[in-house]
């Protein structure tokens, strides 16, 4: 992880509101603050997904992540993560 990583609380978060413009870019601070706290719940629930039932039902193996990572870079160039978000927090 990189050097300026850290875990912080939804409180810290709260009081860190103002700084998200200079982090993310032009964004909705509400909405990034909503964002972080349902991807964190959901972080902290500790789940794994598990490809077992449907590669039984015969789905192919999913491809690794660092095979298709060039095109999230690739098809996301140029949007700013509101953009990216516009789907899934209309």
């Amino acid at each position: 992880m990189g050097d300026r990583y850290a875990q912080v609380s939804y409180e810290a978060l709260l009081q860190m509101r103002k700084q998200l413009k200079g982090i993310f870019g032009p964004c909705n601070e509400r909405l990034m603050l909503k964002a972080m706290r349902l991807y964190g719940s959901f972080a902290m629930l500790n789940v794994r997904f598990s490809n077992e039932k449907i590669l039984k039902l015969g789905m192919p193996k999913p491809p690794r992540f660092t095979d298709y990572i060039g095109r999230c870079v690739q098809s996301t160039r140029g949007l700013s993560i509101p953009q990216q978000m516009a789907v899934d927090f209309k």
